[in-house]
């Protein structure tokens, strides 16, 4: 080899090095700032209602590692706004290698095992209500194919000096049918004060990287959900999830979810997101995401924006 070649290997070498610079552990912080109209003006909505979005995935989530804040918190009469934030962490038993695809998407694909996870708070600006929330998980890959995931996570609603608690489970076994399709069966519990809810869910996740660097990822979740509630004698329902991911390259991703959740007498919330995200340096990343929620029949609709930061190790 001359040395004109080796120089230029080198070169090409540092370059590849500096584009795919693996990490193993993460750190962020997420703001939201949303409203909550109540249509028909004052309407009570019993914090056991509250319905946090699904962290069905302890890696990055399609969306690339999107807030999980909780979005709609309860309200207690007329239109309200509100305001959050969350810090999160997580660390991975190994580097993460990226240069096999979108960097927000290294750990389903490298298929890395992590623990992580989220703090955070939201409060209305006019009834200071409040509401803390936490979670954490484990992802563990075992032999490159199968995957065992357990969570743990809470609420705690503080309305007029009165707390509401909410606990939440989950715990997931999945499998590798392919070299970047995962299936998995997941139950989840949500335990509060006055109503119980149980949820066996059978999830599918996708993703396919074209020669061209441009990757795409889907996802979809099927639940069937069972709910003993004070208030309402039927609470049975379904959960249908569909989520869709287009990466321009290792660095921009947008996407788009639908959720629509069934709870029979409690009513039904359709829900909907638009994220964008980019990777400043190959260690920063920002995300801004747009969410809607109707809750049908109770004349309840909400919105937000969240913006996130996140910093790769």
């Amino acid at each position: 080899m001359s040395v004109k070649r080796m120089a230029l290997f080198c070169v090409a070498a540092a370059v590849s090095v500096q584009a795919h610079a693996d990490y193993q552990c993460d750190v962020g912080i997420s703001w939201l700032s949303g409203s909550i109209d109540m249509g028909g003006g004052s309407y009570y909505v019993p914090p056991g209602e509250y319905v946090p979005p699904e962290t069905d995935d302890p890696e990055p989530p399609v969306g690339g590692e999107m807030p999980t804040i909780p979005t709609t918190p309860p309200a207690s009469s007329g239109d309200e706004d509100y305001d959050g934030w969350a810090v999160t962490g997580r660390y991975y038993f190994a580097p993460v290698d990226t240069s096999h695809g979108p960097i927000d998407l290294a750990p389903f694909i490298t298929r890395s095992s992590s623990v992580g996870g989220q703090y955070g708070r939201l409060e209305t600006d006019e009834t200071d209500l409040e509401t803390s929330f936490w979670d954490a998980d484990v992802r563990l890959v075992i032999a490159s194919r199968w995957v065992l995931e357990a969570e743990l996570g809470g609420r705690e609603v503080d309305e007029l000096g009165a707390d509401t608690d909410i606990d939440l489970y989950r715990a997931a076994v999945g499998y590798y049918v392919g070299e970047t399709t995962e299936v998995k069966v997941s139950v989840d519990r949500e335990d509060a004060d006055f109503e119980d809810y149980d949820r066996w869910s059978v999830q599918v996740n996708h993703v396919t990287t074209f020669e061209n660097g441009m990757t795409w990822q889907a996802r979809a979740l099927l639940g069937n959900v069972t709910g003993d509630h004070d208030l309402w004698r039927d609470v049975d329902g379904t959960d249908i999830e569909i989520d869709m991911s287009f990466y321009f390259n290792s660095r921009l991703g947008v996407g788009a979810k639908y959720s629509a959740k069934d709870r029979g007498d409690a009513g039904d919330i359709d829900a909907h997101e638009l994220w964008a995200n980019y990777f400043v340096t190959d260690k920063l990343s920002l995300a801004l995401s747009y969410y809607s929620e109707d809750h049908d029949g109770r004349d309840l609709e909400s919105d937000g924006i969240v913006f996130a930061a996140k910093y790769k190790i």
